[in-house]
Formats: C-alpha cells, sequence, structure tokens
C-alpha cells in the first residue's frame, strides 16, 4: 500500500493500543536511523564509538515522551541494528554500553524547550 493510503486510512480509523506503539516505534526507529545515515559520514567506521551510540541515546530521548510505553533501550538496540549488522555479542556489548552511558549523568539529556524554540526561529545553535 502507498504511503498516501495509509495515512487516510489512519486519519479516518486511527491506530490505539499496540498497533499505535508499533506504528510509532517504527516511525521513531526510520526517522533516526535515517537522518544518522544522512548526516553521519563514513558510518561503517563508527560501529563501536560511543558519540555515535550518545547521539542515538539523545535522539531518543528528545523524540519519545517519558510518559511513553517504548522501551527506550529497545529501540536504540533497534535502531543500530539497522545500522550495522550484529552479532548476539555485539547486541550484548551495545547494551552494557546503553546502560553505562544512561547511568553517567548528563551524558543523555533532553534539550530544553527554550534551545528547541531557538533554533527554530533562528535556524541555528545558541552562541552563549
Amino acid at each position: 500500500m502507498d504511503d498516501s493510503v495509509l495515512s487516510i486510512i489512519d486519519g479516518v480509523v486511527g491506530l490505539k493500543g499496540g498497533l499505535a506503539a508499533a506504528a510509532m516505534r517504527r516511525r521513531i526507529v526510520e526517522l533516526i536511523g535515517d537522518r544518522i545515515k544522512a548526516s553521519v559520514p563514513n558510518l561503517a567506521a563508527l560501529k563501536y564509538d560511543l558519540e555515535l551510540l550518545t547521539l542515538i541515546l539523545n535522539c531518543i530521548e528528545n523524540v519519545v515522551n517519558k510518559k511513553s510505553p517504548l522501551d527506550k533501550k529497545a529501540l536504540a538496540l533497534e535502531i543500530i541494528g539497522g545500522l550495522f549488522p550484529l552479532t548476539e555479542q555485539d547486541k550484548q556489548t551495545f547494551s552494557s554500553n546503553i546502560d553505562t552511558l544512561c547511568a553517567q549523568r548528563g551524558v543523555v539529556k533532553r534539550v530544553s524547550r527554550t534551545k528547541i524554540a531557538y533554533r527554530w526561529v533562528f535556524g541555528q545553535k545558541k552562541s552563549f
């Protein structure tokens, strides 16, 4: 089915419960994965880079609502799995790295609404 047909169906019928969560999960994985593929050069060489993992975690933190039923760690592993082929050992390594990064204070954080509004209005980062 075409995306336009699905959006019409979604607008009329609407998804609820588990279907809505699954659709939201798929959309988040696609958006973040596509954005990283488009903006990070030489992605294959950065498979185990903690900066890339931190970027993914920060994207998830700022996209997923705090009250959302989605598991952020599972989302991160799914996004990484879409970017790189993963073995079971890779999954365990990434899982422990995610736990470590999330436990460190200030590494994974939400962007303030003021920064978001500033970037939206002026189209650039704050310089102060």
